[in-house]
């Protein structure tokens, strides 16, 4: 914590109102970047994870995934609703790794194969009915910030 004669110290003041104004610089020179290369049509981070998946990013998908199976789940749900093109994935995974990043090794080959389409998420629907809201929200490109504006 600090103490009360860091407040009375002269240079306290000086600095703090030099980091603070540092702060505000490098902020407003983003975000005029950002909408420079917007306006220049130059990809966004944003844009290009989006462009990956189409309608959705790829940390939405990943979230969503995360959220309706537990560690176990994935692999089986893939080779049950998939047959052989799932079964062909998941045979191609590392066998280590985070759960997060194993579920976005999947999202890509499935990507790469084709297989994320509506009836993946048709899929998704039928093995977890009662969240079909949450999935259909995704497969439509639905985000929180989508939610903010409307």
């Amino acid at each position: 914590m600090c103490s009360s004669e860091t407040f009375s110290d002269p240079l306290f003041w000086p600095a703090l109102f030099e980091t603070v104004r540092m702060l505000a610089v490098v902020t407003a020179s983003t975000w005029i970047v950002s909408l420079m290369h917007r306006k220049r049509g130059i990809p966004t981070r944003d844009s290009t994870r989006r462009s990956i998946f189409g309608r959705f990013t790829a940390y939405e998908l990943k979230t969503l995934i995360l959220s309706l199976f537990g560690t176990d789940e994935v692999c089986p749900f893939l080779e049950l609703h998939l047959g052989d093109e799932g079964r062909a994935v998941v045979q191609g995974l590392s066998p280590t790794g985070a759960q997060a990043a194993q579920v976005y090794e999947i999202l890509v080959a499935l990507q790469r194969h084709g297989l994320i389409d509506d009836a993946f998420f048709d899929a998704l629907v039928a093995e977890r009915p009662r969240r079909e809201a949450d999935i259909r929200r995704v497969q439509r490109g639905g985000t929180a910030a989508d939610r903010r504006a409307a």
